[in-house]
C-alpha cells in the first residue's frame, strides 16, 4: 500500500437503521484509496485490522456495540475508490468513534 493515499473521514448516522432501537447509533467511516489501481485486497486488510483492534483499544469498547464492519466498496470516482466502515455505538457516542477510527486510519503508514 505504500505510495498510496487512505484517509478515513468520519460520516456519523443519527439513527441506527432497520430493527435498531433507540440504544444503538451508527457510525459510517468513508476511507478514500487513491490511486485507483490501489491494490484493495491490501486495504481491505488493513481497514479489517483497524477494526479488529478498535475492540482492544483503550476506551472505545465502552463505546461500541460490536466490532466495525467493513462494508466493501461504497464508490469509485476517476482517481480514488472510496470503501466504507460502519460501527454500531452507544448513543451520542458515534460521533467520537467516528473521530477515533478516522485518526486510526489517518496514522496508517500507507
Amino acid at each position: 500500500m505504500r505510495g498510496h493515499i487512505l484517509e478515513g473521514v468520519p460520516h456519523p448516522v443519527e439513527h441506527g437503521g432497520e430493527g435498531a432501537g433507540d440504544d444503538v447509533r451508527r457510525c459510517a467511516l468513508h476511507t478514500g484509496v487513491g490511486p485507483t489501481s490501489a491494490d484493495i485486497g491490501a486495504v481491505n486488510d488493513v481497514l479489517h485490522g483497524v477494526a479488529a483492534n478498535a475492540v482492544r483499544d483503550v476506551g472505545l469498547p465502552d463505546l461500541l456495540l460490536d466490532e466495525p464492519q467493513l462494508m466493501g466498496v461504497e464508490s469509485i470516482e476517476v482517481d480514488t475508490v472510496n470503501l466504507r466502515m460502519v460501527a454500531r455505538t452507544l448513543p451520542g457516542k458515534q460521533f467520537d468513534v467516528g473521530r477515533r477510527l478516522a485518526g486510526k486510519c489517518w496514522q496508517l503508514p500507507c
